[in-house]
């Protein structure tokens, strides 16, 4: 997963999530999954979907002084989109059949 802010020079609401396909240690190809964001930074992937935080703190800074114009999800937001092909992704390093909790998974 490789969050981008402003990528395409738009502005404010030019972030990008991007899934990189690796094998090997090459990169297999790139897959924009979310644009239009105000300054991604974390994601994890779970099952099918990919699960992002979506910081605003550029929105909020832009109206310290007049709080009533922040838009709601100010400074951020979790988001969550499907991952394109979900199931040919398993195996392949992508996505785990379940989370990995240390001391449940392994016995």
């Amino acid at each position: 997963m490789i969050c981008e802010s402003d990528v395409s020079g738009g502005g404010v609401h030019g972030g990008s999530v991007t899934v990189a396909t690796i094998d090997d240690g090459r990169i297999i190809s790139l897959q924009k999954i979310a644009k239009g964001l105000v300054d991604p930074s974390s994601a994890v992937v779970f099952s099918d979907r990919a699960y992002f935080l979506e910081t605003r703190y550029c929105l909020l800074m832009d109206h310290q002084d007049d709080l009533s114009a922040i838009v709601s999800g100010v400074p951020f937001c979790v988001q969550s989109t499907l991952l394109p092909g979900g199931d040919a992704l398993r195996g392949h390093g992508g996505l785990p059949d379940r989370p990995r909790v240390p001391g449940r998974n392994d016995a």
